[in-house]
């Protein structure tokens, strides 16, 4: 009798080793191709990095501009820019410049709270988590419990509902770039034109009076980007995307004064290519501060002008 239990939990322990083990193998697979160096590989023609939020993501198309790669992702504040642009440049030697989104709202406290906005937080979690270092990291609350369930899903490899499929297609050789959560994209605007929802997007992009305010940590991460591009000797490029006058109206007076502030002091050797009130028509724009499909190859077109002129 006593031998046979020995034997079951001999057999129980077995059993749960070898699952362990056939785990442990699939995260560490899992781990290995989705943060490949070469997944952050773009091609070797392109040399001009655009990247930033949905501004960036909706108005510059690069099939207008030459050799340009556009890695722009919706909302992305500035902490999560550098994690992805710091990877781009270590593995895209043949960079040459990169195009970094800057406009009121990226300076606008409301960054900073969205950071640890339960909605904001879950859906950069499951798409950057794994990108993040200790630094960064630390910015987070470590007593949230989304954290420590991304901490595991993400730097352990844990199946979780946000990277279940990904681990099987890792698993069975199946996950291409397509794949990969962390990278961006131009986004076609369509065709609709429409600027009357000014009052809204304000709310959504700088907030209500209550939360009015600059974000330090916009700040601190873009000075973070600027020495970053600095040591991998690329010139950066800041650009503001157009905004109707619906919109623009609506900003408080003491971020345009710190938008100019910050423009001002920037060093000497980085541009500005300020669109933000680039005379568009209403037709151009799918709502108030994003342009559609038309306003994108106007402004693309113009950017990819001006361009070979501020080449160091």
């Amino acid at each position: 009798m006593m031998k046979q239990f020995v034997k079951q939990i001999l057999y129980f322990v077995l059993a749960l080793l070898i699952v362990i083990g056939v785990f442990v193998l699939i995260s560490f697979n899992f781990k290995k191709k989705l943060l490949n160096p070469e997944n952050f590989r773009l091609s070797d023609s392109t040399t001009v990095l655009i990247i930033g939020d949905s501004e960036v993501a909706l108005s510059l198309n690069p099939e207008f501009i030459p050799y340009s790669d556009n890695q722009s992702i919706i909302a992305e504040p500035y902490l999560y820019t550098y994690t992805r642009l710091k990877l781009f440049l270590e593995n895209n030697p043949q960079l040459e410049s990169v195009l970094l989104g800057f406009n009121y709202q990226n300076i606008a406290k409301k960054y900073d709270l969205s950071l640890v906005d339960p909605r904001e937080e879950s859906f950069f979690f499951t798409r950057e988590f794994m990108l993040l270092d200790e630094n960064e990291l630390k910015v987070f609350n470590s007593s949230d419990i989304l954290f420590w369930r991304n901490y595991l899903a993400w730097k352990w490899g844990f199946p979780t509902k946000e990277n279940g499929v990904l681990m099987l297609k890792s698993f069975f050789g199946k996950l291409d770039r397509k794949s990969l959560p962390y990278f961006g994209n131009y986004m076609d605007g369509g065709t609709a034109g429409s600027v009357g929802n000014a009052q809204g997007r304000i709310k959504e992009t700088i907030g209500k009076e209550s939360e009015y305010g600059i974000a330090p940590l916009q700040v601190e991460y873009l000075n973070k980007i600027i020495d970053l591009c600095r040591t991998h000797n690329v010139q950066l490029i800041m650009y503001a995307s157009p905004l109707s006058k619906n919109y623009y109206d609506l900003i408080p007076d003491f971020l345009i004064l710190e938008f100019e502030r910050i423009q001002k002091e920037l060093p000497d050797n980085i541009h500005f290519l300020n669109y933000a009130r680039y005379s568009l028509s209403d037709s151009c724009f799918s709502d108030a501060n994003h342009v559609n499909r038309y306003g994108a190859e106007i402004i693309s077109r113009s950017v990819a002008e001006e361009l070979p002129s501020l080449k160091k």
